[in-house]
């Protein structure tokens, strides 16, 4: 009988000792999860590695402190509210558990979610300055299409020039036509070697702006870099890039080409009309000519320059160093599977226990407790009821 309760008592010791230990194994994981966590978090600020390490380390071990308290609380109050309070005990033991790994959780989602919004936030503000950029490219392109239209009223300019030339060897001098028509060759010229001299000038900063940006997604991307300094390369690359969509914006010759755009399609008026009423009717035709000849490429100028005003280069945006709590609100639609992992963390440590112990009953014989409604049956993990024994005499 007594070797029978020793047994008994070795094996309900074994057993407890592994509950514990598994427990303290939960405990400790949910701690160590917590402290990578914070430093996920605290290694993407301006604190440094060894700041971070530290930080982590301090979370982690309250966090354990935390939960190892609470056990150790609970061991002692639990039992002395006996059989009859069981559900209070119950409540007791899960609610506290359960409030720990709440208060856990919520750090863990929040460092969690705020590393991966800051990476969003990097994407966000590439992915602008790339439609900055873009938008000087197409600009550049836009006032490209305005060469050809230049070319073609200056063509036309010099071809009526020319014939009012010839009229004028014939005899007829060189009048109103000739001067209106050298004077529009000329400003047309002139808008032409302007939008090519801008042009030209804007292909060595689309090459600077294209080294900006390079540099731009260099800093964005290095695992490397601290964060104090990728803020800092971020919003030099940035300044830089802003310069020189600033510049390409206020070299675009709109003002001037609208003008030029304006002449064109206006009626086309001449000074020194004759005062004979035949020659001033032959004029006026001339005049209605032309503008039909103007009409048509001062309209299409105008559309270009308005299309060209339109597509003017966007701003460069600023890097925001934003408050976590700003940036997690912020990107909350996108972070919300983080912010569920971040709460998963405290649970796996006791998820995973939870199944080693099952396994552990389940090869003692059996899940815990079915060795009968008293316990300590085969696999269970409650002493066996002190059940009187009879002894039998030797015959």
């Amino acid at each position: 009988m007594s070797d029978h309760r020793n047994d008994l008592k070795d094996e309900t010791s074994s057993v407890t000792r592994f509950v514990r230990f598994c427990i303290l194994l939960a405990h400790l994981g949910s701690a160590i999860l917590s402290g990578a966590s914070a430093w996920l978090f605290f290694d993407h600020q301006e604190t440094g590695g060894a700041v971070a390490f530290v930080v982590a380390l301090l979370i982690g071990v309250m966090t354990y402190a935390a939960l190892a308290s609470f056990s150790a609380a609970a061991v002692r109050i639990l039992p002395r509210l006996g059989q009859e309070n069981a559900a209070l005990a119950g409540a007791i033991a899960g609610g506290g558990l359960v409030a720990i790994l709440a208060v856990s959780g919520t750090s863990n989602a929040t460092f969690l979610a705020h590393a991966e919004a800051r990476a969003l936030e990097r994407q966000s503000v590439l992915a602008a300055a790339e439609a900055a950029f873009a938008s000087v490219q197409t600009a550049l392109r836009q006032l490209e299409q305005v060469l050809p239209i230049l070319a073609t009223g200056k063509e036309t300019a010099a071809r009526l020039k020319d014939h009012e030339e010839r009229r004028g060897q014939t005899g007829a001098g060189r009048g109103p036509v000739y001067r209106e028509m050298l004077v529009q060759e000329s400003r047309l010229a002139g808008a032409e070697e302007g939008v090519r001299e801008v042009v030209k000038a804007a292909d060595g900063k689309v090459r600077a702006g294209q080294q900006t940006l390079e540099s731009l997604r260099a800093a964005l991307s290095d695992p490397e870099m601290g964060e104090r300094d990728r803020v800092r390369a971020v919003e030099n690359a940035l300044t830089r890039l802003a310069s020189v969509v600033i510049e390409l914006r206020q070299q675009l010759p709109i003002a001037s080409l609208k003008a030029t755009a304006n002449m064109l399609a206006a009626p086309v008026v001449a000074a020194g009309y004759s005062t004979v009423p035949e020659t001033r009717r032959v004029q006026d035709e001339t005049m209605r000519r032309l503008h039909r000849e103007f009409e048509p490429i001062g309209i299409a100028l105008r559309q270009a320059v308005t299309d060209l005003e339109d597509r003017q280069p966007k701003p460069v945006p600023t890097y925001r160093h934003l408050s976590p709590t700003a940036v997690v609100f912020r990107h909350a639609g996108e972070l919300a599977w983080i912010i569920a992992l971040g709460y998963a963390l405290d649970l796996l440590p006791y998820l995973a226990v939870g199944l080693i112990l099952l396994a552990h009953a389940q090869g003692r014989g059996g899940a815990p407790g079915d060795g009968g409604s008293g316990g300590g049956g085969p696999g269970s993990y409650l002493p066996a009821p002190r059940v009187p024994v009879r002894l039998r005499a030797v015959q």
